[in-house]
């Protein structure tokens, strides 16, 4: 399951890994620096994250990793992976 996450402008996004589902669920956060292509930044046990605290350690480590490239930005989901599953 892929979702952005709050606030949409800075395009992070998050993974969330949902199986097997007696499983804590645990999200992946990160960007995309092009299409298909995804830099997972932190991950960690839904429970356990703050997701407002988290946008601003994700913007700090993007930049630490890429300086002043930005993450891919699109306005739709097709401009960022290929083949996706529609529901």
């Amino acid at each position: 399951m892929l979702a952005r996450v709050h606030p949409v402008k800075y395009e992070f996004w998050s993974l969330r890994i949902t199986d097997p589902e007696n499983t804590p669920g645990i999200r992946v956060l990160g960007a995309f620096c092009a299409k298909d292509e995804f830099v997972a930044l932190l991950w960690n046990y839904r429970e356990q994250m703050d997701f407002d605290g988290e946008v601003d350690e994700l913007r700090a480590t993007w930049n630490d990793y890429f300086g002043d490239l930005s993450p891919l930005s699109g306005s739709t989901l097709d401009e960022y992976i290929s083949n996706h599953y529609r529901q």
